[in-house]
């Protein structure tokens, strides 16, 4: 079973995922944390200063992720990943083979995810050192979300609420996903 947590940055998909680590019903399954802080501990370019390499290294980190484990959580993946994609071209960030490279690991991996969990934002950005505090940018972020996932009709569960009541949707969820 693959599942993703997907959505901008400080939205607490990192949390729920530290209390899914305690659960029993998940000590079969691999946690993927997000790329992208260890790539920029690389020196590798992330948020709006990435460049086509950056891109290009984060979604093959994602489709690795995808490819390696049977039984994996991830802290985002190929939607996040494409979702940054966009919002680079747009912004004449990325050139155009890119942008079609990244599109087709998203197009062919987003199949394989049996669980997108999405979070919006109900809090403040954090300062973590890596994760971007503008504004703009996460709301610009926000709507390339939205309409990437209305548009080309990918079916998420969105999670909100406190950590806990977060933790308990996505237990009800993958336990109703495995009996059926």
């Amino acid at each position: 079973m693959k599942i993703i947590f997907s959505g901008v940055q400080s939205t607490g998909k990192s949390s729920v995922i530290k209390e899914l680590k305690k659960q029993k019903l998940f000590t079969n399954f691999v946690f993927c944390d997000e790329v992208i802080r260890n790539l920029a501990k690389q020196g590798i370019l992330i948020n709006d200063n990435a460049d086509d390499k950056s891109q290009i290294l984060i979604m093959e980190k994602h489709l690795v992720n995808l490819i390696l484990y049977d039984n994996v959580i991830c802290d985002r993946n190929v939607l996040d990943g494409f979702v940054y994609t966009r919002h680079l071209f747009i912004n004449n960030k990325i050139d155009w083979e890119t942008y079609i490279y990244c599109y087709k690991i998203f197009e062919k991996m987003i199949k394989k995810s049996d669980i997108i969990f999405y979070i919006r934002p109900e809090f403040d950005l954090v300062d973590d050192g890596y994760r971007s505090t503008n504004l703009i940018y996460r709301d610009e972020i926000l709507e390339l979300f939205e309409d990437t996932i209305y548009s080309l009709h990918i079916p998420v569960i969105s999670l909100s609420g406190t950590v806990e009541e977060r933790v308990k949707k996505v237990i009800y969820t993958v336990e109703e996903y495995i009996h059926d």
